[in-house]
């Protein structure tokens, strides 16, 4: 579901930080930059692990300390056809909404839902063949997206129960 990558970025931190423990500001500074980041090829960055290299660093001319750093995040990036496990966070009667690790929200829409029958009194959907099969707030349920697209930051996607 969630994956490790090493990504290379360009990290200040202010000149007062620049102690023996600077490394530590530096990672806390890193966890900081990238806590809401996503990007088209590698996702949503979940968790920052560790700081893996640090390639250079320079001060600019307004003080700051600018290092080039590698460093290993656990990302989440939607890809068609792969399976995902999330909770279910918005019931429709249109369809529903999965949250997956509390970054990305994937829509299945009613099309996708033919084998089931919404109920609006409960805010359900119930499965038509097994009527002890509901699809109801925070549930997990194991789905695949079937398309996405990437803009603004963030990824659009929908998918199908599996």
């Amino acid at each position: 579901m969630s994956s490790l990558q090493i990504i290379r970025k360009r990290v200040c931190i202010e000149p007062e930080f620049l102690t023996k423990n600077y490394k530590d500001f530096l990672f806390k500074k890193i966890k900081e930059t990238t806590n809401n980041e996503c990007s088209k090829e590698y996702g949503y960055f979940l968790d920052v692990k560790r700081i893996v290299k640090i390639i250079d660093n320079n001060i600019t001319s307004n003080s700051e300390i600018v290092f080039i750093v590698e460093f290993e995040v656990e990302t989440l990036l939607p890809i068609k056809d792969k399976e995902f496990e999330g909770t279910i966070c918005m019931i429709f009667n249109s369809g529903i909404f999965v949250n997956i690790k509390n970054k990305l929200k994937v829509l299945i829409p009613l099309s996708e839902l033919t084998n089931y029958t919404y109920d609006s009194s409960k805010n359900v959907f119930i499965m038509k063949d097994d009527s002890e099969n509901i699809l109801k707030k925070d549930i997990n349920i194991k789905i695949t997206i079937l398309d996405m697209r990437y803009s603004k930051k963030q990824f659009s996607c929908f998918g199908k129960i599996i």
